[in-house]
């Protein structure tokens, strides 16, 4: 049987702050902060983009683990739709690879270099 640690999901206002505070400690070292869409939710990880973070997340094709350790997070995300959270921001999209370098190929068309 499964114990649970007193809640299913990460507050978000912590969440938030963790963020931003990683950023202001960090960021000359570590350039890419990513939130989870997965355990914060695709709101909940769009408005970290305004509190510190720059990528929000990859399109995982299917993502159980959070699930099933009780969490709600997702467990698939289309590539359109995290696109579609990126602009609700006025922010442009780029497409990256594991080690974070730009897929030309697939440019946004707001992105500018």
């Amino acid at each position: 049987m499964r114990h649970r640690v007193g809640r299913d999901q990460p507050i978000l206002a912590d969440a938030l702050l963790l963020m931003a505070v990683a950023r202001i400690f960090l960021g000359n070292w570590i350039t890419n902060h990513q939130p989870s869409w997965v355990k914060l939710g695709l709101a909940g990880a769009t408005e970290s983009l305004t509190w510190g973070c720059n990528d929000i997340g990859g399109t995982l094709m299917e993502e159980h683990i959070t699930t099933m350790a009780g969490a709600l997070g997702g467990t698939c995300m289309e590539e359109e739709t995290l696109r579609s959270a990126i602009h609700s921001l006025g922010r442009p999209a780029q497409q990256r690879h594991t080690l974070y370098d730009w897929v030309e190929e697939r440019l946004d068309e707001r992105t500018v270099r």
